[in-house]
């Protein structure tokens, strides 16, 4: 390559990376595929022999671990057995002698045993003494006796002993330092005995046999894993039985070095011991400060956990190594490979120029600019017809859209007039000026959408008499409110003509039924009360029971009697009910849509949560009586939507006035 054609080259890569073209994108998008192959298989390959590393390394762990467990365990298991074996002799004979014996020949046969103890319980033993525990142990070579126990030395209070009496299970204690029994390193295994008193077993001490923890501490500080890889042991509650640093032994909590050391993942493996007995995980060594391979097993014989430590850069070393030089490799591939696709990418986007002016001009909205043609036998001809299609497309799709929402904006518009006239149908709440001294009344309407199906009346009969109604017609939308329109229209027509509120609905429903082609259908509860005798005649029409409440603060749905929804059966029959009224009850008539109002978790509102929100209110007037209703069923909707209309009316007594009054 001539300096001429360098320069030329340079050029043309200064202007495709200044300019951010199609061939930039091109470059960009070859280079970076090939890129990620290449990442991709590096990344596979390395993760994969780091996977196969790490299992190498965890089964390493799991044999080194099954080997030192199986060495615990074979200690651990005739300690165990001989320790249950005094325990259980003790519980059928007291012979001190044969104790003596039995612990003397226990310490002098086996070479792990540093000591063994047989507790008593105060007085069980010698009725002189409150304290008797012979310990035999080595010193010097040979076996001595030391009887524990006194002021100086409360047996009662030490874990060996109080553990296993409170849980009536053996176990192991330690690791500790006994300065009463000793006066070493140990770890104790400790086993109750029991003995039968009047027919009953009770407790009489405990049987321990003691082990140093030197020769675990010599046996695990032998262990090395790599360069640096060290294993330890500890209690199920973090307490160091073993460690490289003897200064943690005994004097420190493993899961509190964790917590300051930031890293919890050790601490996570080991509370899943009840899970699993063994399991691994990378995290910060609480000790080295370094991240490590944490290997983790519980022996199952003594309750206590192995941890294996192997730090990561030591595990991974080689392949870090491997790492580098592959990466190298791909650097070098990659500049080879962006100086061809460079080549390439030039000529292939000269003809997209003139497709992307166009484009351009489409998205500012001009649909008559001309798409310049192109061979149609490779892509940018098919980019080309995609674009003619796609104008052409773009112009249908405005028209359609122009012509939708002109109808869109015709509907809402004409719900708007809708719900505007059937609100009229509503009947407004009283002036002050045409309030009653015998009664308050208040009702109130919140459609779901722009119009529904619920309704209420309030309709002044004459001097005394006041007709009332709540219903609620089936179904939603349009059919629902003009069905209202005609219920309405039907009660207030036939209201004065009949005296007894059963008539009255015998009367609607013969009307709703003829033709009910649409099998639509009314609930609803109608009644006429008399202000000067306080008495409220009413019907019921399959709707749901009002409330009434009591001066007290007494709140009960009110008793109805039987009646089917209105339009479901020409022949229907409907029964009456009375109530009296006294000043400051009051009768609360609702929809369903109060009830069944539901919250963001699906639950309904319901009649105890109605009765509730009342209940805190029984001197409230009759439009307290509706807001408090209203407000609490908001408060239990929360961000759900409403679901269905609602609608309330409360009717409120004040005075009473009967015939002898006037």
């Amino acid at each position: 390559m001539t300096l001429h054609e360098l320069a030329r080259f340079l050029r043309s890569l200064r202007g495709a990376l200044n300019r951010r073209t199609l061939s930039f994108r091109l470059i960009v998008l070859m280079l970076s595929t090939t890129g990620m192959i290449f990442i991709v298989a590096f990344a596979y390959n390395y993760v994969a022999t780091s996977a196969i590393m790490l299992e190498d390394a965890t089964i390493n762990a799991r044999h080194l671990a099954q080997s030192v467990i199986g060495r615990i365990a074979a200690h651990s298991d005739t300690i165990q057995k001989l320790t249950k074996s005094i325990a259980a002799q003790l519980g059928a004979r007291q012979d001190l002698p044969w104790l003596y014996t039995t612990q003397r020949q226990l310490v002098e046969n086996n070479n792990d045993i540093f000591g063994t103890c047989a507790a008593f319980e105060p007085f069980s033993a010698d009725p002189g003494r409150r304290h008797f525990a012979p310990y035999h142990f080595k010193r010097d070579g040979s076996v001595s006796l030391k009887v524990l126990g006194g002021t100086g030395y409360d047996y009662f209070a030490m874990p060996w002993y109080a553990h296993p009496k409170e849980t009536g299970q053996p176990g192991w204690t330690g690791p500790y330092y006994d300065e009463g029994g000793g006066n070493v390193l140990m770890a104790t295994y400790s086993v109750p005995f029991y003995r039968t008193v009047n027919g009953a077993q009770r407790f009489a001490g405990v049987v321990t046999v003691d082990i140093s923890i030197d020769w675990l501490s010599d046996y695990l500080n032998g262990i090395r894993l790599f360069e640096s890889g060290y294993a330890f042991l500890i209690m199920r509650d973090g307490t160091f039985i073993t460690h490289p640093d003897r200064r943690l032994v005994s004097r420190e909590n493993m899961f509190t070095r964790i917590a300051q050391s930031g890293d919890p993942s050790l601490a996570r493996i080991i509370k899943r011991m009840d899970v699993e007995p063994f399991g691994a995980a990378f995290g910060r060594d609480f000790h080295t400060g370094k991240r490590s391979l944490h290997y983790v097993h519980s022996l199952a014989a003594t309750g206590w956990i192995i941890v294996i430590v192997v730090p990561e850069h030591e595990l991974y070393g080689d392949l870090r190594s491997l790492a580098r030089t592959i990466v190298l490799i791909i650097i070098v591939g990659m500049l080879a490979l962006f100086v061809a696709v460079l080549f390439v990418a030039r000529s292939i986007t000269r003809p997209v120029h003139s497709l992307s002016r166009v484009a351009g001009e489409i998205a500012h909205g001009n649909l008559d600019i001309d798409v310049p043609h192109a061979d149609i036998a490779n892509e940018i001809g098919m980019l080309a017809e995609s674009f003619r299609s796609m104008k052409l497309s773009l112009r249908e799709y405005i028209a359609n859209l122009r012509e939708t929402t002109a109808a869109k904006e015709r509907i809402e518009s004409e719900l708007a007039v809708g719900r505007t006239i059937q609100m009229s149908f509503i009947p407004a709440p009283p002036r002050p000026a045409d309030r009653r001294e015998e009664y308050e009344i208040a009702a109130a309407i919140e459609m779901a959408r722009e119009v529904g199906g619920d309704l209420y009346d309030i309709v002044p009969l004459d001097e005394d008499r006041l007709f009332l109604l709540v219903g609620d017609v089936s179904g939603k939308g349009v059919p629902a409110a003009l069905l209202m329109a005609v219920t309405r229209t039907l009660f207030r027509a036939f209201a004065t003509s009949y005296r007894r509120p059963a008539a009255l609905l015998e009367r609607v429903n013969e009307e709703l039924a003829r033709e009910n082609d649409s099998a639509m259908f009314v609930t609803a509860f109608c009644g006429v009360y008399n202000c000067a005798t306080g008495e409220l005649a009413y019907s019921n029409a399959g709707h749901n029971p009002p409330l009434f409440m009591g001066a007290d603060g007494d709140i009960r749905p009110l008793a109805l009697p039987f009646g089917i929804a209105l339009g479901a059966d020409d022949g229907a029959a409907f029964g009456d009910a009375i109530i009296a009224m006294r000043p400051g009850e009051r009768i609360l008539v609702y929809t369903d849509g109060v009830t069944e109002a539901l919250n963001e978790r699906g639950e309904f509102f319901g009649e105890p949560g109605l009765i509730r929100a009342l209940a805190r209110a029984h001197s409230a007037s009759a439009e307290e009586t509706v807001a408090r209703a209203i407000a609490a069923v908001r408060e239990h909707a929360g961000g759900a939507p409403q679901s269905d209309d609602i609608t309330l009316l409360c009717l409120r007594a004040l005075r009473i006035t009967t015939s002898a009054d006037a």
